[in-house]
């Protein structure tokens, strides 16, 4: 795994090990940014706070920072992902610019020292982590009606949203869609 582009292009990302960790392909990370920066949404993440939940390895957070956001959260609470997380931070440098919340991405009580201009979310295939997790940062302030929202789910999955939330693209590239996500209150 590697940084697509920005400051860090072509840095390596350590992935942590085990079955359950499936990392953001390339290919797909690619795509989203290139959405991103298309026009239509504005670069949400330039020198914004980025929040990546459910961040395993951090690849998409990690990818954001090197594009030019300004800080990110990681939200992550498995040991073995936090460890190759901390590790991909320190290797790239970002440490003043990075934050890991060792904590439940459903769960978080942490109030926000500010709102994300973008949401990258990357939660189990199929767990309906999503919701929960929206429901705490809208909750804690992380939030507000300018933050977009990415959230990555298998193709043929089918999710329930918050109804402040509104879909307006999804996008699929081969077994992951990408939904975005605006907030509408």
């Amino acid at each position: 795994m590697r940084i697509i582009a920005g400051k860090r292009r072509g840095a390596s990302l350590s992935a942590p090990e085990g079955l359950d960790v499936r990392p953001t392909l390339a290919r797909v990370r690619e795509s989203l940014f290139n959405v991103l920066d298309g026009g239509r949404f504005g670069s949400p993440y330039r020198n914004q706070l980025v929040i990546d939940a459910f961040a395993g390895s951090g690849a998409l957070g990690l990818e954001a920072l090197s594009r030019g956001g300004a800080r990110a959260v990681f939200l992550e609470n498995a040991i073995q992902p936090r460890r190759a997380l901390h590790r991909n931070i320190r290797t790239l440098g970002f440490n003043e610019q990075a934050t890991v919340i060792e904590s439940d991405a459903t769960k978080l009580r942490r109030a926000a020292p500010e709102t994300a201009g973008l949401i990258l979310m990357d939660p189990p295939y199929g767990s309906g982590l999503a919701a929960p997790c929206l429901q705490a940062l809208k909750f804690y302030g992380w939030s507000s009606p300018s933050t977009l929202v990415v959230l990555e789910l298998a193709a043929k999955e089918q999710t329930s949203m918050p109804d402040w939330l509104a879909a307006v693209d999804v996008r699929c590239y081969g077994r992951t869609k990408l939904v975005f996500l605006q907030i509408t209150d």
